[in-house]
């Protein structure tokens, strides 16, 4: 009898594991459908704060690159987040397989945000 409750133990928490990752794979769906919704409304920052939530959940890694890439093009497209943006283009440099397109897009981002001299966000007087 103890031994067939310790085995339905570790049933019972290989169960309970594989709920909270689809309930972190559903919250993970959730943010990027919210932020493509905000971006189609051009409501860049909330877009930014979901992309950065699916940041926080993905503990897999799963969609690191995807979400670098969008948070790099976004921050980049905003005036005042160049530093995000070369932040995000070098993290996805350093993920992105050599052979990756990311990998092409985030070097050349980084190249014409450091042509910017003062950066756009400093600028104003």
């Amino acid at each position: 009898r103890k031994g067939s409750s310790c085995i339905g133990g570790i049933f019972q928490g290989s169960r309970d594991a594989s709920e909270a990752e689809r309930l972190r794979e559903y919250h993970i769906n959730t943010f990027l459908n919210k932020a493509r919704a905000c971006e189609r409304n051009e409501n860049y920052d909330v877009a930014i704060e979901f992309l950065n939530s699916v940041l926080r959940e993905d503990r897999k890694g799963e969609h690191q690159l995807e979400v670098r890439y969008k948070l790099a093009r976004l921050c980049h497209k905003m005036a005042n987040r160049p530093e995000e943006a070369l932040q995000h283009y070098r993290a996805l440099f350093k993920l992105a397989p050599v052979d990756h397109p990311f990998k092409r897009d985030a070097y050349h981002g980084m190249k014409e945000l450091s042509r910017q001299s003062p950066p756009v966000a400093l600028s104003c007087t």
